[in-house]
């Protein structure tokens, strides 16, 4: 359908199919008013001029030896979302043109539009950046690394023939992922490459607002609940597990508006081998908190105290095409978040709660509360847990470079992985709830940054179940913080998935309205 010749009532019913007519978005998003052109053209829209779409998978062709030189890429239709695969040599692989139309690989200065770049720009460059962040949080990570296992230096290359040479690894990484690097493990690490550590930082403006308002922010008496919360981080000296967990909940990654389009997930079976792919658009959208996009640090009135929202909606394979997943986050810890699923083969939509938070997604090795690796909300009365602080020190995790963390996969013919010392804050989380899913979770935390390096999820028996390994990467000059590669592995039933991400940050046609606007005429 061409969303040019979609009328009013066709565009209200579809709305309404999904439970966002206009009343029902409008109690549910601020600033929706009466959705003045929201039937507008969505095939034509960039996210910024300049840019078209981005490489999303590349990898070599295992039918044929490979020539050194010949990677292949796969780049997805805007309009019908197939995707095609092409051939181009390594070094003019940065832009070429297929179907009348120009594809590129990301840059820096493609994550975000130029005038937004522009305003996330320091006087003193991506120094200014990381001085006034480090003066914040009170360290800089170099500073806090390297006193486990020293002989572990940057440049080495670890493997399954080596490890074991330098015992100090055992120490130094979690022991899920360490064991990931004997041959004989389930998807074992085929080497590593140790980076040299380097301080990683956020927006101008995220540090702007956390000086202004973190001293304002306290707990509770329940022990739980944030107060006096506007933007920034809350407690960049954390002291209790509680403020590191609302730190790591209000985090700032891709600013302020976010899509993934597409996104990928790959799923592999008991013996490690490619099942399938999913392909996805994501959307987020932040309503309060805001650091990147005018109007900053709340959008509208916002009267509904909406935090964040995010849309999901799947375009690949065909058994699945036209599922959309729905949830807004609230900043009231007493109120249940809103999430509805629509389901094409039924043409309804499902409000899901309960046993639809914990089943598995599309067959994948996550559910709906490990979205963003720990999405549960922190709330006393409605997931009551125990927030611990477990450790503050340095583990060997996935390296923070741009780009430089996965250089391998079983499905993309890559050679290693980057890793690096980081220091890392650990929390634990201990469900108060023995019919929870998780009976508890551990989380390791960047402690320059608060986002989530790795988790291990226990069942109620104590067994360790699904981890997740993600690498977050940050743009030198901007700040600017995104997710690169996901690695997630359930240990019980020896299942993975992999998330495979394409940001495009900061795009200001995402507004309240826009599930209105996508779904009108896709949703049918």
């Amino acid at each position: 359908m061409n969303m040019a010749n979609v009328d009013r009532r066709e565009f209200f019913k579809y709305m309404g199919a999904l439970g966002l007519g206009v009343m029902g978005l409008s109690s549910q998003l601020p600033g929706v008013g009466l959705l003045k052109n929201a039937w507008a053209s969505m095939e034509d829209r960039e996210d910024f001029p300049g840019r078209t779409r981005t490489v999303s998978h590349m990898w070599r062709d295992k039918s044929k030896p490979w020539d050194g030189v010949t990677e292949y890429y796969a780049v997805e239709s805007d309009r019908d979302k197939t995707p095609h695969m092409l051939e181009l040599p390594l070094d003019d692989g940065k832009v070429w043109k297929t179907r009348d139309k120009y594809w590129k690989w990301p840059t820096t200065d493609e994550i975000a539009p130029p005038d937004i770049t522009k305003k996330l720009l320091h006087p003193k460059g991506a120094k200014g950046l990381q001085e006034e962040w480090n003066e914040i949080i009170g360290f800089r990570a170099p500073e806090k690394v390297g006193k486990i296992a020293p002989e572990i230096k940057p440049g080495m290359i670890i493997n399954g023939s080596n490890y074991k040479q330098y015992p100090g690894l055992k120490e130094l990484m979690p022991f899920d992922i360490y064991t990931r690097l004997d041959p004989k493990s389930y998807l074992p690490f085929p080497q590593i490459e140790i980076v040299p550590t380097r301080s990683i930082y956020p927006s101008k403006m995220w540090s702007a607002y956390t000086r202004k308002y973190s001293g304002e922010c306290k707990i509770d008496k329940d022990g739980v609940t944030l107060d006096k919360w506007v933007a920034g981080t809350p407690f960049p000296r954390p002291k209790r597990g509680v403020e590191l967990a609302w730190n790591h909940d209000k985090v700032d990654i891709v600013g302020d508006c976010l899509r993934f389009a597409p996104m990928y997930w790959d799923l592999y079976g008991s013996d490690g081998s490619y099942e399938r792919t999913y392909h996805f658009n994501l959307w987020y959208f932040r309503a309060t908190g805001r650091t990147h996009i005018d109007p900053m640090p709340t959008y509208g009135d916002n009267r509904d105290g909406v935090f964040e929202w995010m849309v999901n909606y799947f375009s690949y394979p065909q058994d699945i095409k036209g599922m959309t997943l729905f949830r807004v986050h609230y900043l009231d810890s007493r109120k249940p978040d809103t999430m509805k699923a629509y389901i094409p083969s039924m043409r309804r939509v499902r409000k899901m709660s309960g046993t639809d938070l914990f089943d598995p997604l599309m067959g994948s090795d996550m559910i709906w509360e490990d979205f963003r690796s720990y999405w549960q909300k922190l709330s006393p009365t409605i997931f009551p847990n125990e927030y611990k602080l477990l450790d503050f020190r340095e583990y060997l995790l996935p390296s923070t470079a741009p780009y430089g963390y996965v250089r391998h996969y079983p499905r993309l013919g890559r050679d290693y992985f980057c890793f690096e010392r980081r220091p890392v804050y650990v929390l634990e989380i201990k469900s108060k709830d023995p019919g929870y899913v998780y009976g508890k979770r551990i989380l390791y935390l960047d402690a320059e940054t608060f986002t989530l390096l790795h988790i291990q999820n226990y069942d109620q028996e104590g067994r360790l179940w699904r981890t997740w390994m993600k690498n977050i990467v940050c743009e030198p000059e901007t700040g600017v913080l995104h997710e690169d590669v996901t690695n997630i592995i359930d240990h019980i039933s020896q299942h993975a998935t992999t998330l495979h991400f394409t940001p495009s940050c900061c795009c200001k046609w995402i507004t309240p309205s826009l599930p209105g606007r996508y779904f009108a005429g896709r949703a049918r």
